[in-house]
C-alpha cells in the first residue's frame, strides 16, 4: 500500500548518486583512500579505475568506496574505516581493500522502497550514513543523508518538521487521553530506534524505552529510581537548566551523558514540557560515533593531504618514467626520469605525441596499438621495449592505465615506465641456466620435482612424469599428495602431508615408501624432501627426490628371508663388507659371541672377536678373495672374553658385474668338541709315552742290573781301601738306586707296578692320609675331612700305590696353597651306567669310589690345564719337581681300572676327583632304588645330538618303564613335539645342538606350552643359571647316570605333581 504525504518528497533516484566511487577486491588501501579524496567515481561497469595523481582537478572528496566484483556488491570502505586503519599500525601500501572493507554492507533494494523516508529510516536503524541501493542485476548507486538532506528544499523542511510537529502533538494528545496503552502507539514507543524518556516535574525518570535502556546501560526499573540530574555533568547547574525547560516548554541540543558505568556518551536531545500535565516528553540519540567520525575525517583530511605531499615528491624524484597523454595521445606530463635518460627538457614532450619526437619507430608502434586498445577497451595494458638513451639501449616495461571522469569516460592516459634493462639480463642469464638446469632435470634417473613450502607441486622432471605416465599439465598446480604418484595409499598420503610441515619448518625428511606406477607395477623409493631457504632463512621451496631401491629392497628382502631361516640355526652368521666391517649379524651370531647385531653392525670384526689380529686371519681373507672361498678353524674372543673355537666357512659374495662385494662367513662352535679331542689325543698321546717309557725302562733296567750288583761288589772285592774310594763306591750304588727309582716311577706311570692288590676299605687310606697332612701341613692350611667307612664301599687296589696316589694330590694341593687355604677330603660311592660311561673315555658301567680331594688355592691356567699329567711336565721351580707326580698318579689309577676327573678356576682352586672300581658290592641296593624311581609308561623326548647318548638313554628309560620318542636336533624335536605335544610329558633336551640349539628349541616350545616340562643337559656347568632362567624345570651334568635321571624324572613327574 502506497502511503501518501503532505510533504513533495524527492524521490530515491533524484538524491541517488549513480556514479559512485567503484574499487575491485584486490585495489590496495593506499590507492582507495587517495580516490576518496580526490572525489574520483566511475560507472557501475566496475572496471576498476586507475587514477593517476598528478595535476588532479578539483573534485569533492568522496567519503566512501564500494568492493563490487561481477556487479556484486562486496563491502564498502568509509572515512570511519580509514581512521581507524591509521590508528591501527597496519601498513596501507601493501594491505588489499578486501582484507579491511566492512562486510557485508547494508544495502537497499530498489523494488521494497517507497521513498526516501524509507532510506532514512533504514540508516538510521543500522546508524550508518552510507546505503548502497541495489536490484536484481547488482548494484544501482548509492544513497547518503547529507544527499537526501540536500535534495529537500527548505520550505520542504519547514513542511516537513510541521508534519513532525503535527504528529507530535497528536501523539501528546493520545497520551494525554489515556491512548498510551493503544497497540500502535506501544509498539512505536517500544521499537523507536531513539531514546524516550517521559519524567515528572522533579525531574525523575517516570516510563523509559528500551532504546533508553540501552543508550543508559540500565535496566528499566533501575532508570525509574533515578533523576536526570544523576546523569548530567558534574559541573552542569542542573536545576537552573530544569527550570529553564519548564519555563520556555521546550528544548534541544547536545550534552554528556555519564553512565553509571563511568562511560560518557555525546548525545543530542529534543524535549517537550508538559506534554501531559506534569509529564515531560525527552527524545535522546547517541552521536557519540558522528562525533569520532568527524573527528576522524577531519584526521583523514590531513592525513590525505600529507599523503599526497609525499606521493607528489616520490614521483617527482621517482626512477621511473612516468608520464601522461590525452586521448590523441598527446603529452600531457612528463616526468623529470625522462629528461635524465634521453637529455630531451620534459617540458618539450608537452602537447606532442612520441611520434613527433622522433622515438624509434618500433617503440612508437608498439605503444601507439597499446594505446589504441585501452582507448577500446579501458583496460590496462602492459608492454615491452627498448629504447635509446645516453647511457646506451635500456629496456623498459610501461604500464599504461586509463584514468577516468566522472561519466565514467578516459580523460586521459597514465604511464608509467621502470628500467627493466637488469632484469632482461637477468632472464636471459636465468633462461639459459633454466634450460641448462632442465636437461640435467629430465635426464636424470631419479624421480625429482619442485613444490611450493605448501607442497603445491611447481615442477616434475620427465622421469617421475614417465612413471605415472602424466603431463606437467596434469599435476603442476595440484597439491603433491592428491597427485597419481600417492594417491594408491590414503597412509603414504598422510605420512607425505606431516613430512611437507616438517620440511616448510626447515628440517630434511627422509623415509622409504612403495609407489604404484602407471603399468601396475610398484617400486621401492628411498624418498626426500628438501627444504630451500631465502637469504633471510625462509622457506621457500621444497625439493622432492625419489631414487628407486627396489632392487635394493628385493636383495634386503631375501637377506631378511634368509636370516629368518638361518636365526633358529645354531651356526653363528655374518656378512661383512671387503674392509671388514660387519653389514650382517644373525642371532645365531648374538648368542655365540655375546655381541648383539646393533653392537657389531658396523664395527670391524676384528675389533670385535678377535683378540690379536692372527696371521690365520690374513690368510682366510686373500684365500678369500684370491679363491672365492675359504674355511679352517679359528680362535676368537667372545664379549665376556671367552675363548672360542669356530670351524668357520667363507663364501666371496659378487654384485651382478662380477666385482667382489661382501664375504658371508658361517661358523660352528666347535669348542666342546676341540676339548674332547684334546682329552682323546692326550690319551692317545700318553699311552705312546707309556709305551715308549715300557721300553726306555726295560733297556735302563737292563742297564742299571748289573751297575747296581757292581756297586754293592767292588766294596767286598777291596778291603783295604781308602775312605775316599768307599765314599766314591757309595755315591755310585746311591746314584745307582737312585736311577732305578726313577724307572719305577716311569714303570708305575706306563702300565703300573706289579704290586699286591687286595680288598681293602678306602676309608682308612683316607684318615691317615688326613691326619699326615694335618700333622706335616702349614697351619695356615685348615684340613676338612669328611669320610665315612662304615658305607663306603671296598676296592681292591695296592694300599702302597694308592696311598702314593692320595699323597702326591694332597701335597700339589699345599703346594697350591702358599698363603694358606682349606684342603678337603671326601669319598662316596656312586653307580656309573651305561649313559654315564659313553660320555667319557675311560669311565666303564658299574660301582664306583669316589675320592675328591679339593683345595683353595691359586688353580690351574686353562692353557696347561691338558697338559698337567704330561711326563716331566712342571710348574714348580727347578729342583722341586720331577714332573712325574701326577703322571705316576694318572698310571696308578689306570691301572687299577679307574679314572680321573680334575676341576679348577683360577683364584678360586682345583678339584681332583679319583674314580675306582668298587668290589665285593652288590648292585641290589642301588638296582632297588632305581626300581623305585621307575615309570608309568610317561612319554619322554630325548633330544641329543650323539647318536650313543640318545641310545643308551632310550634304553634305560625303556628299560624303566618309560616310553620315548628320539630328536637329533632342535628342529626335529619341535617338530616331534608339535606332533605329539598333548601325550609328551618331560623333553629331555642337550644344549649344544647343530642347525637348531637346545636354548632355541626350549624358547619355541616354551612358545607351544607354556607348561612344558624341560629338563635340560650339558657337559657345561656354568649353562646350568642360563637354562633354568630360560624355563628349564631341571638340570643334569654331563656325565649323568641312569639313576640321576630317573631319579630327577620321579620328582619332575611323581613327587611334584
Amino acid at each position: 500500500m502506497q502511503t501518501s504525504y503532505p510533504v513533495d518528497l524527492p524521490t530515491l533516484e533524484q538524491v541517488m548518486i549513480t556514479s559512485p566511487l567503484v574499487v575491485k577486491r584486490n585495489t590496495l588501501a593506499t590507492r582507495v583512500i587517495t580516490w576518496m579524496s580526490q572525489g574520483r567515481v566511475a560507472d557501475l561497469s566496475l572496471s576498476e579505475p586507475d587514477f593517476s595523481e598528478l595535476n588532479l582537478p578539483s573534485q569533492e572528496p568522496s567519503s566512501c568506496a564500494l568492493v563490487v566484483e561481477n556487479q556484486q556488491l562486496l563491502g564498502i570502505f568509509t572515512e570511519r574505516d580509514v581512521v581507524r586503519l591509521i590508528g591501527s599500525g597496519i601498513d596501507l601500501s601493501r594491505t588489499e581493500i578486501s582484507q579491511v572493507m566492512t562486510q557485508p554492507a547494508i544495502a537497499l533494494a530498489i523494488s521494497a522502497t517507497e521513498n526516501i523516508l524509507t532510506a532514512l529510516s533504514l540508516m538510521r536503524q543500522h546508524r550508518i550514513r552510507h546505503l548502497p541501493v541495489v536490484n536484481e542485476q547488482g548494484l544501482v548507486g548509492l544513497v547518503t543523508q547529507e544527499q537526501i538532506y540536500q535534495a529537500i528544499a527548505p520550505a520542504q523542511m519547514v513542511r516537513l518538521r510541521q508534519v513532525e510537529e503535527e504528529l507530535e502533538e497528536n501523539r501528546q494528545r493520545e497520551i494525554a487521553f489515556g491512548l498510551r496503552q493503544d497497540r500502535w502507539a506501544q509498539l512505536l514507543f517500544e521499537n523507536a530506534l531513539d531514546a524516550i524518556a517521559i519524567t515528572d516535574d522533579a525531574g525523575r525518570y517516570v516510563d523509559v524505552n528500551p532504546a533508553a535502556c540501552a543508550l543508559f546501560g540500565l535496566s528499566r526499573e533501575e532508570i525509574l529510581r533515578s533523576k536526570v540530574a544523576d546523569f548530567a555533568d558534574p559541573d552542569l547547574n542542573f536545576a537552573q537548566m530544569w527550570q529553564q525547560f519548564l519555563q520556555q516548554g521546550q528544548m534541544s541540543g547536545e550534552w554528556h551523558l555519564h553512565r553509571q558505568d563511568g562511560t560518557v556518551r555525546e548525545i543530542e536531545f529534543a524535549a517537550v514540557a508538559n506534554f501531559i500535565p506534569h509529564h515531560h516528553l525527552s527524545i535522546l540519540r547517541d552521536i557519540t560515533e558522528r562525533k569520532q567520525i568527524e573527528g576522524e575525517r577531519e584526521q583523514t583530511q590531513n592525513l590525505l593531504q600529507e599523503r599526497e605531499q609525499m606521493y607528489r615528491a616520490l614521483v617527482e624524484n621517482s626512477p621511473d618514467i612516468i608520464e601522461r597523454f590525452d586521448v590523441q595521445l598527446r603529452h600531457l606530463y612528463v616526468s623529470y626520469a625522462l629528461e635524465a635518460l634521453i637529455g630531451i627538457p620534459a617540458q618539450q614532450f608537452v602537447g606532442k605525441t612520441c611520434r613527433e619526437m622522433g622515438m624509434p619507430e618500433s617503440m612508437v608502434n608498439l605503444w601507439e596499438t597499446a594505446a589504441r586498445a585501452l582507448l577500446a577497451t579501458r583496460q590496462t595494458q602492459t608492454i615491452e621495449f627498448e629504447s635509446p638513451t645516453t647511457g646506451g639501449m635500456r629496456w623498459f616495461e610501461m604500464r599504461i592505465a586509463p584514468e577516468l571522469t566522472k561519466a565514467g569516460t578516459i580523460e586521459s592516459i597514465l604511464c608509467i615506465s621502470p628500467d627493466i634493462s637488469d632484469r632482461k639480463a637477468a632472464e636471459a642469464a636465468l633462461q639459459e641456466s633454466e634450460q641448462k638446469f632442465r636437461a640435467i632435470f629430465d635426464s636424470t634417473f631419479q624421480f625429482m620435482g619442485l613444490l611450493s613450502s605448501e607442497g603445491i607441486v611447481l615442477e616434475a622432471n620427465r622421469t617421475a612424469l614417465d612413471a605415472i605416465a602424466a603431463n606437467p599439465a596434469d599435476i603442476i598446480g595440484q597439491p603433491f599428495w592428491q597427485t597419481p604418484w600417492w594417491t594408491h595409499s590414503p597412509q603414504l598420503q598422510e605420512q607425505l602431508q606431516q613430512a611437507i610441515v616438517s620440511a616448510a619448518s626447515g628440517e630434511l625428511v627422509r623415509f622409504e615408501a612403495e609407489h604404484l606406477l602407471a603399468d601396475g607395477t610398484s617400486v621401492f623409493v628411498d624418498f626426500s624432501l628438501k627444504p630451500v631457504f631465502d637469504p633471510e632463512g625462509k622457506v621457500v621451496m621444497l625439493i622432492p627426490e625419489g631414487r628407486d631401491i627396489s632392487d635394493r629392497k628385493l636383495a634386503e628382502q631375501k637377506i631378511a628371508e634368509q636370516a629368518a631361516l638361518i636365526d633358529i640355526a645354531t651356526d653363528a652368521i655374518n656378512v661383512r663388507d671387503l674392509d671388514n666391517r660387519v653389514i650382517f649379524w644373525s642371532q645365531g651370531a648374538e648368542r655365540l659371541y655375546g655381541f648383539s647385531a646393533a653392537e657389531a653392525v658396523g664395527k670391524k670384526i676384528s675389533e670385535l672377536v678377535y683378540q690379536d689380529f692372527s696371521s690365520e686371519f690374513e690368510v682366510a681373507v686373500n684365500e678369500t678373495l684370491e679363491k672365492g672361498s675359504w674355511q679352517g678353524e679359528l680362535e676368537k674372543v667372545s664379549k665376556a672374553g671367552k675363548k672360542i673355537i669356530v670351524a668357520s666357512r667363507w663364501t666371496l659374495v659378487r654384485d651382478r658385474s662380477g666385482q667382489p662385494k661382501s664375504i658371508l662367513v658361517v661358523s660352528s662352535d666347535i669348542t666342546e668338541k676341540k676339548q674332547l679331542e684334546r682329552q682323546f689325543y692326550r690319551a692317545q698321546r700318553l699311552e705312546s709315552l707309556g709305551t715308549l717309557a715300557s721300553g726306555i725302562a726295560h733297556d735302563l733296567n737292563n742297564v742299571f742290573t748289573p751297575i747296581l750288583m757292581i756297586s754293592q761288589l767292588l766294596p767286598l772285592k777291596f778291603n783295604d781301601i781308602d775312605r775316599q774310594t768307599q765314599e766314591f763306591f757309595n755315591t755310585l750304588e746311591d746314584t745307582t738306586k737312585r736311577g732305578v727309582d726313577l724307572v719305577k716311577q716311569i714303570l708305575t706311570f706306563a702300565r703300573g707296578t706289579e704290586g699286591k692288590h687286595i680288598v681293602l676299605q678306602v676309608g682308612h687310606l683316607l684318615k691317615e692320609v688326613a691326619k699326615i697332612a694335618q700333622q706335616t701341613f702349614p697351619k695356615s692350611i685348615k684340613i676338612v675331612a669328611e669320610i665315612s667307612t662304615n658305607t663306603l664301599w671296598s676296592v681292591k687296589a695296592d694300599p702302597t700305590q694308592l696311598h702314593q696316589v692320595l699323597m702326591n694330590i694332597a701335597v700339589n694341593a699345599r703346594d697350591a696353597m702358599p698363603d694358606g687355604g682349606m684342603l678337603s677330603i671326601s669319598a662316596e660311592n656312586r653307580f656309573i651306567d651305561r649313559t654315564y660311561a659313553e660320555m667319557n673315555l675311560d669311565a666303564h658301567e658299574g660301582n664306583y669310589i669316589v675320592i675328591n680331594i679339593a683345595d683353595t688355592g691359586i688353580g690351574i691356567p686353562p692353557e696347561i690345564i691338558d697338559r698337567i699329567f704330561d711326563p716331566f711336565f712342571t710348574t714348580k721351580e727347578v729342583g722341586k719337581g720331577t714332573g712325574l707326580g701326577l703322571s705316576t698318579v694318572l698310571g696308578i689309577v689306570k691301572n687299577h681300572g679307574g679314572f680321573l676327573q680334575v676341576l679348577s678356576a683360577l683364584g678360586k682352586g682345583t678339584q681332583f676327583q679319583v674314580y675306582l672300581p668298587a668290589v665285593n658290592a652288590t648292585t641290589t641296593e642301588v638296582t632297588k632304588d632305581t626300581e623305585l624311581f621307575s615309570g608309568n609308561g610317561e612319554l619322554v623326548l630325548i633330544v641329543d645330538d650323539e647318536s650313543t647318548v640318545r641310545q643308551i638313554t632310550k634304553a634305560s628309560l625303556e628299560e624303566h618303564n618309560y616310553k620315548t620318542l628320539v630328536a637329533s636336533d632342535g628342529i626335529e624335536a619341535i617338530a616331534l613335539y608339535a606332533q605329539h605335544s598333548k601325550e609328551i610329558c618331560v623333553v629331555l633336551i642337550d644344549m649344544m645342538m647343530p642347525n637348531l640349539d637346545g636354548l632355541n628349541a626350549i624358547r619355541t616350545m616354551k612358545a607351544l606350552n607354556s607348561e612344558v616340562k624341560i629338563i635340560a643337559s650339558s657337559g657345561l656347568s656354568n649353562n646350568r643359571q642360563q637354562l633354568m632362567a630360560l624355563g628349564a624345570k631341571a638340570f643334569l651334568l654331563k656325565p649323568y647316570t641312569a639313576q640321576e635321571l630317573l631319579q630327577t624324572l620321579y620328582h619332575l613327574l611323581i613327587a611334584n605333581s
